[in-house]
């Protein structure tokens, strides 16, 4: 298969909603942070475009990242430390993820016997 295939699937009903669904969340969270920072700026349609398709295939990329390292481990099913793999060259967020991690052991309830 073709990287870009791979990274490019075919466009189905519910990958258009998603990437609408998406788009309009960018949308959201540039004028969050615009407002946020007292900021009278405007971003035009296009940028914002530019940025929910960029957002979408980093998101398509890091999929089939995240499948090929599990499948490498022999699982079927995508844990953590796939998810660091993926992001290993940015130590900030490694151990950003880490801590996330170690918090939601922390917070796990104890089984009873």
């Amino acid at each position: 298969m073709d990287t870009n295939e791979e990274l490019d699937p075919p466009e189905t009903e519910e990958s258009l909603r998603l990437q609408a669904s998406l788009h309009y969340s960018v949308n959201k969270i540039i004028k969050h942070i615009l407002a946020e920072n007292n900021s009278d700026a405007t971003v035009t349609p296009q940028f914002v475009h530019a940025v929910a398709t960029t957002v979408w295939h980093q998101c398509n990329s890091m999929a089939v990242d995240l499948d090929a390292f599990s499948k490498h481990g022999k699982r079927t099913q995508v844990n953590a430390e796939d998810v660091k793999l993926c992001v290993r060259r940015n130590q900030a967020l490694v151990d950003h993820l880490s801590d996330f991690q170690a918090s939601l052991k922390d917070e796990k309830p104890k089984r009873r016997k």
